[in-house]
């Protein structure tokens, strides 16, 4: 999961589940590069958002556009309860990796996806970010002066509220 579910795991992390990132072999994770960084030194081991919300959490490195790397894929999913990804609608079934392929491999497999606008419907490929989402919730409606324009709030609230979301909704399909 990338920044729009990473304190979705976090939070699962945080209640004692075995969690395991996969990233990406070139780059890692895009929010290893979000600042502020420790010690003000940009560096991918040193971003304050991704030591925050990746804390607790075992990593590996997989190419899911490999044949080995969707293979170990599912080896991981045999044994997974949960499911978390924030890749834009189609990737995962152009990888041959849906829902329905995962729950034939493992059939209690819990499946979140985490996009800007959904899997399906007439928004499913827009772009959005967290400032879109935080404007569209109305929260902006409040930010700023009243003589200017709206301000973004800081951080990402609107993920962290898809993500909270999402980790009660896990822990729900769980139970």
């Amino acid at each position: 999961a990338d920044i729009k579910g990473a304190y979705c795991t976090k939070l699962l992390a945080d209640q004692g589940a075995e969690v395991i990132k996969i990233e990406r072999p070139k780059g890692g994770c895009p929010t290893r590069n979000i600042p502020p960084f420790a010690g003000d030194e940009p560096h991918i081991e040193r971003s304050l958002q991704f030591l925050y919300r990746d804390a607790n959490k075992y990593g590996i490195t997989l190419d899911l556009e490999l044949p080995d790397g969707r293979h170990l894929f599912k080896k991981l999913v045999k044994t997974a309860d949960v499911l978390v990804e924030t890749y834009p609608p189609g990737y995962m079934e152009n990888l041959g990796l849906h829902y329905e392929v995962l729950k034939e491999i493992n059939p209690k497999i819990v499946m979140v996806s985490i996009t800007d606008f959904g899997q399906t419907g007439p928004y499913r490929d827009w772009k959005g970010s967290s400032i879109v989402h935080c404007a569209l919730s109305n929260t902006m409606i409040s930010s700023g002066f009243a003589e200017g324009a709206p301000i973004n709030l800081p951080g990402t609230p609107s993920y962290d509220a898809a993500s909270l979301i999402a980790a009660i909704s896990v822990m729900a399909a769980l139970y």
